[in-house]
């Protein structure tokens, strides 16, 4: 009983690890854009090895094909020992069958006589991986496609940051990626750097939730008796994993009313997407000489207007 409660169990535990290797080992290995709709696992298909059902697999390839289809699957099986659903990240999961129902391949030839179907990536295209993976503030690849024109490389990159840091610095590792490769790669031309505070190549988490503007308005509901409208107006919103956390910024002043933190951080029991309330305090810092000095100066000023 214990046995088939947990052959019933397991593929809800290794779904979505499955998933994202299967996901993450065709981008790394493969020049061209992959989709597919869902991925299902069952001890019981194949008993007594692993079966993953790969539900509408599609393979769209990228210049000089671009957009072409050159593979579409409408159920893609693969078995293998269920010992290999245990490796753990980076270890090579061993095979053992593949099959396709509904499959279309459709291969062509341009006339320079290159064929569609040559999509593995190069070593070339391992070594702009690398690199990237170098750069400081880099903190992983989730995508990386190159196209390879007249000599030319073209790159397209998504890169993960921290998402703790500010919109600017983002910008500026998006700016180092696309400096540092065109430097030290001489065929490359142009790159396309996206930078992402998560993984959303396989789902948007973050699809549903709403807005700045309507988040304000939830706000201002919530805090209007509790915060000036300018303390609202300057929070910072982060949106990880499919809900949002507030950076909430006040002047010092506002530590000493009792309860504020409590009563701010209940919008987290009546806002669901809402998981957090994080509150800065600043002070004005007031420069007695500098005011002096710029007094004198403003005096100053006057008396020779008016004389």
């Amino acid at each position: 009983m214990v046995t088939v409660i947990a052959l019933a169990a397991a593929p809800f535990l290794f779904k979505d690890k499955i998933k994202e290797m299967i996901a993450k080992t065709l981008n790394e290995n493969v020049n061209a854009n992959i989709a597919f709709e869902d991925v299902d696992l069952s001890l019981f298909k194949s008993f007594p090895k692993a079966n993953v059902t790969i539900d509408k697999l599609s393979i769209i390839t990228n210049a000089p094909f671009e957009k072409d289809t050159l593979l579409y699957a409408g159920e893609t099986n693969v078995t293998m020992s269920i010992k290999e659903l245990f490796k753990g990240e980076g270890e090579a999961m061993n095979l053992e069958s593949f099959s396709v129902v509904n499959g279309i391949v459709n291969i062509i030839f341009n006339k320079d006589g290159i064929g569609n179907f040559d999509i593995a990536l190069k070593e070339e295209t391992e070594k702009i991986k690398l690199f990237i993976k170098e750069i400081p503030g880099v903190k992983a690849i989730h995508q990386l496609r190159t196209r390879s024109i007249a000599g030319s490389i073209f790159c397209d990159v998504h890169v993960l940051v921290d998402p703790s840091i500010s919109v600017s610095e983002g910008h500026y590792i998006g700016q180092e990626v696309d400096k540092r490769l065109i430097e030290s790669f001489p065929d490359i031309t142009d790159v396309t750097v996206h930078i992402d505070t998560e993984d959303d190549e396989l789902i948007n988490p973050s699809y549903n939730l709403p807005d700045r503007n309507t988040l304000q308005k939830i706000l201002q509901k919530h805090w209007h008796d509790l915060l000036p409208e300018t303390a609202i107006k300057t929070v910072v919103f982060h949106y990880l994993d499919g809900k949002i956390t507030i950076d909430l910024k006040l002047p010092l002043v506002l530590s000493n009313q009792v309860d504020l933190e409590a009563r701010l951080k209940k919008i987290v029991e009546r806002e669901k997407f809402i998981t957090d309330v994080k509150i800065f305090y600043y002070k004005f810092v007031f420069y007695f000489y500098s005011f002096i000095y710029i007094l004198f100066f403003y005096i100053l000023f006057v008396f020779l207007v008016i004389c």
